[in-house]
Formats: structure tokens, C-alpha cells, sequence
């Protein structure tokens, strides 16, 4: 198919669009070529160029009117289609004892014609993806909605268990099927959390919430509820940023109701580990402190749910220069040991963790001890989140150590936990390691394309940009730096010097700093480093 492509294109196309060109032509030399000339145009490959379009109609003119309804049908369907859901979705609504042999007789001329095939047994699904299209374009919006809801009654008789079909046809049937797609869509939300699919699980949640919101707009807690689900599937895909607005835009709704252990829950829903702090790019959130802190204090007699509140204040407070985080963390942990509850464990000592940077020298030991005794419960407990985790701490003080034999390990085991329980910024996070030890051995052309590979796998999680950009940004000057490579340095930070001093880390500002040293500008340097003032206590 290349070929052809090559043969015909008039711009470059890449490989990604290629792929596309592949799957929507079927290799149809005709289709290949219209796509082609399609995005010649400037036009979107997902489109149906106008010569297919006519094409699939001038085949659609000589068939029976009941072949081209089923055709619609199953183009309402999907690319394929189950062949009892079809034949019962197009004989919906008749009466004639004969009708469905009339569907089968349709069935069996759209089968003939070319235009549906048969991949597996009791499936049809259309060879070429742009007659399906062309067919589903040309329905109405109104008819599309009516069969939309045929095919979701079928699937319910015919096949209840397959959830993500009934929330996607109930959903495109309109308003009238609200309810209907809240249930369905949460419950395909459920199934592709257990598949570990959290990006898909938080679009089926937030699907959900706005089918709830208009089945049943009275029903705050509920929606309050499809909304926690969806921050926490949010977090665990690593979209950090997409998490942190969900709750910021709700937390409000949530405290209004006075339903105090609603309020945690939807505070709690993003309480995930995720090694990085949001806090690097984001502000101290005023509002989400006090509330969990008041929130903590009234549920007193639900120490579960205090000890989290808590270990969430230390998580916030996360290098702050006061100790109001560190000491809260200390009391999510004293409260978590006395509940019992692996789980509340679990996030108190990673609450701890993040405190054990305030001491530059013992905190090494003491973020052994908490990555040592994390380890040990998620794997007694089946925590598979807070076991990756566990291995990336572990990481983190055997790097203090220069232990690197022992590092490699956690490091080859977090990645591999990460990517078996979908934790994708776990899995990024741990591959930054890999470009740190070829940066050791001095092979330094490896070690910046290992730190693009793990940005570029960071960024892809919807984790906060600026802070991925920043750390691979650190990683590499601090390669070149010791590469000397000087002349790279000032050139790599201009961007970076565009940016307001304020919303720099200390540790960014004295490279800047060093950059300009290098440069012969220690006058800028100097006054860069006025302008930021002085480094935070540790």
C-alpha cells in the first residue's frame, strides 16, 4: 500500500497517517487514491472524499430498499456488528411473522454485493471503513438516534453483558436514554478500570456524570459520586492536571451539601501516588487545605478517613518551608497504625515519604525505612499502585546511597509494575533512571535520547507540561554541563529565561545561574539570583 501511496501523494505523508490510509481504504488501490488526493486538499483523512462518496451511493442505487436499510442499520452498528443484534435491531417494531426472514434475505444480498462481509462467525462488518461512513453520514440525525436506541434494545436481550456497546447506543439515542447511559456507561467505566484502561475509565466516568446530570439533575450526591470516580481514573492515568481542576471545579458543590463524608470522598479521590508532586507547578491551593483540614477535624470518629485527609495535608504541604505538612503527615501515620487498615497505611506512609527531603542526610535512611515498609504491605496486600511506588522511593534512596546495583533493580521493577497495573507516569518516572546511569558511564548521546524518551512518555500522561519539560530540561543541562559542552547551555535556556523567576524551583534558578557563569555574564548571573531570592530552608 505504500506504493501506491508514494505513487499518487503530492506532500509528504507520515507513517501515522499512513497506518489510517491503510485501515480506512481496506488496500482498495481506488480508495487509497481518493484518500490520498483527499489530503493533497488539505482536507482531514477521517473525512469521505466526495468520488468514494458517489461511488458507494451509485452501488447503494441498485440494491432493494430493505438491503440498503439493513445496510444502515449496521453502519449505525459500528465497522462490525454482531449478526442477531443486526437482523433484530432492522426487524425492530415489525409485525410480519415473515419479517425476519426478510432481514435474513437483505442480509444475505448486502453480503453478496460486497459491501458487508463476514469476519468472524455471527459477526458483518463493512470491508471498507468509508462505506460505512458514507452509509452513517447520510442518515439523518433523527434516524440515527432511532436506530441507535433499536440496536441498544437488542443488544440488552442479546448480549446485557457487553456494557460498552449499550453505554455507546444509549448514548447516541438521545436524551431520552439518559438514564440508561449513566448505568452503562459506569459500568463500562468499572470493566476498563479492571483492564487497567484508566484514561478510558475516567471518559466513561465523566460520560456517566453528564447522563446523571440530565436524568436526574436533583441528584447531587450522585453525580458528586460518577465525579470522585472520574478524578480518581483521572490521577491514575497520570493526568494530574485534568485530576487536580475535576476536584478544584467540584470540591465547592461537595462542602455545600454539609455531607461531611462526601466531601472527603471527593477530596479523596485524587489522593494516588504519584512520586512527582503537583506542587512543582502548581500553587498552594488555599481553599482545598482548609476544607480538608475541617473536613478531617469532623470526622474524628472515621479515623480511616482522617488518617487520608491528613496524609492528603502533607501531600499539599509537600516542600513547604514550614512544618504544618511534615507534622501532619506524622499524625496520618500515628492514626493509620493504631486503625489497622493496609490501605490507610498504605497512603499515610506515602504522605511521609514526601517529608523525609527536610533532612538531607538522615532523610535518606528514613525514606529506605518508609520505601522498605511500603513495599512490604503493598505486596502483602495486593497494592499494586503503591508497590511501584514503593520500588521508585526505594530507587530514590538507593541513588542517594550510589547504590547502584540495588537501584537498577527497583528501578527495573517499578517500570514493570507500573506498566502491568496502567500506571503510565509511574512507568516514565522510572525510565528517567536509565538515562542517569548511561549519563555515569559517560556515554552521554544515549543518556539525552533516554531522558527524551522518558519526557516524552511523562508529557503523554497529561502530567502538568512545564514540569516535565523543566525536569528533562535539568537532566539535560546538567548532562552537557558535565559533557562540556558550554556552548549548548545558554542557547538550551532562553526559553527558560523568558519565564517569570517566581515560578522557577531554586534548583532551576541557580542552573540558569550557572549558564550565564559559563557564558561570561556573571552580572546577570548574579542578578538573576537577587531577583529569586534566597534558596528555602531545608
Amino acid at each position: 500500500m505504500d506504493a501506491l501511496v508514494d505513487e499518487w501523494a503530492l506532500v509528504g505523508i507520515d507513517a501515522t497517517t499512513r497506518a489510517v490510509i491503510a485501515d480506512r481504504s481496506g488496500g482498495n488501490p481506488f480508495y487509497v487514491r481518493e484518500l490520498v488526493r483527499l489530503i493533497a486538499s488539505g482536507q482531514d483523512v477521517a473525512a469521505v472524499p466526495g468520488g468514494v462518496r458517489d461511488v458507494v451511493r451509485q452501488r447503494l442505487a441498485v440494491l432493494p430498499a430493505e438491503t440498503v436499510t439493513l445496510l444502515r442499520v449496521a453502519a449505525v452498528g459500528g465497522r462490525e456488528i454482531d449478526t442477531d443484534v443486526l437482523l433484530t435491531a432492522a426487524a425492530a417494531g415489525g409485525t410480519a411473522p415473515d419479517l425476519d426472514d426478510g432481514a435474513v434475505d437483505a442480509l444475505e444480498l448486502a453480503l453478496v454485493s460486497g459491501l458487508l462481509v463476514e469476519p468472524a462467525p455471527g459477526r458483518v462488518g463493512f470491508g471498507h471503513a468509508l462505506v460505512r461512513d458514507t452509509l452513517y453520514d447520510d442518515l439523518s440525525s433523527v434516524r440515527r438516534a432511532r436506530w441507535h436506541g433499536r440496536i441498544a434494545s437488542a443488544l440488552e436481550v442479546l448480549r446485557p453483558d457487553d456494557v460498552t456497546a449499550l453505554a455507546h447506543h444509549h448514548e447516541s439515542a438521545g436524551p431520552s436514554h439518559a438514564a440508561a447511559t449513566a448505568r452503562y456507561a459506569a459500568a463500562a467505566a468499572d470493566l476498563a478500570e479492571h483492564r487497567w484502561a484508566y484514561t478510558d475509565a475516567a471518559d466513561w466516568w465523566a460520560r456517566a456524570e453528564s447522563a446523571r446530570r440530565t436524568a436526574g439533575p436533583d441528584d447531587v450526591a450522585g453525580v458528586l459520586r460518577l465525579r470522585a470516580r472520574q478524578i480518581r481514573a483521572a490521577q491514575l492515568a497520570g493526568d494530574v492536571a485534568r485530576s487536580r481542576s475535576l476536584r478544584e471545579d467540584i470540591l465547592p458543590v461537595a462542602a455545600a451539601t454539609g455531607d461531611h463524608e462526601l466531601t472527603a470522598e471527593i477530596i479523596l479521590a485524587a489522593d494516588v501516588p504519584t512520586i512527582w508532586s503537583p506542587r512543582s507547578v502548581h500553587p498552594q491551593d488555599h481553599y482545598l487545605l482548609g476544607l480538608t483540614r475541617a473536613t478531617a477535624d469532623r470526622l474524628a470518629g472515621r479515623p480511616d478517613l482522617r488518617a487520608r485527609l491528613l496524609a492528603v495535608v502533607a501531600t499539599e504541604l509537600e516542600g513547604d518551608p514550614d512544618d504544618a505538612g511534615y507534622r501532619a503527615g506524622l499524625e496520618a501515620l500515628e492514626v493509620a497504625r493504631a486503625h489497622g487498615d493496609p490501605t490507610v497505611l498504605a497512603h499515610a506512609l506515602y504522605g511521609r515519604y514526601l517529608h523525609t527531603y527536610r533532612d538531607l542526610v538522615d532523610g535518606i535512611e528514613e525514606r529506605r525505612a518508609v520505601g522498605a515498609e511500603l513495599l512490604d504491605l503493598a505486596r502483602r496486600h495486593g497494592l499494586g499502585q503503591f508497590e511501584a511506588a514503593a520500588q521508585l522511593i526505594l530507587l530514590q534512596a538507593c541513588c542517594a546511597r550510589a547504590d547502584w546495583a540495588a537501584a537498577d533493580v527497583h528501578a527495573a521493577d517499578a517500570v514493570t509494575l507500573a506498566e502491568r497495573y496502567g500506571l503510565p507516569l509511574l512507568a516514565g518516572i522510572g525510565l528517567w533512571y536509565r538515562g542517569l546511569r548511561l549519563a555515569l558511564a559517560g556515554r552521554w548521546a544515549e543518556a539525552e535520547a533516554a531522558y527524551d524518551t522518558a519526557s516524552a512518555a511523562v508529557s503523554t500522561t497529561g502530567f502538568y507540561r512545564q514540569s516535565a519539560e523543566l525536569t528533562w530540561w535539568v537532566s539535560v543541562f546538567c548532562l552537557r554541563l558535565s559533557a562540556g559542552r558550554y556552548a549548548e547551555l545558554l542557547d538550551m535556556t532562553r526559553s527558560v529565561l523568558d519565564a517569570t523567576s517566581p515560578d522557577l524551583s531554586a534548583e532551576t534558578v541557580e542552573l540558569l545561574a550557572v549558564a550565564l557563569l559559563v557564558d561570561g555574564r556573571p552580572e546577570e548571573a548574579r542578578e538573576l539570583l537577587d531577583r529569586s531570592g534566597p534558596p528555602p530552608r531545608p
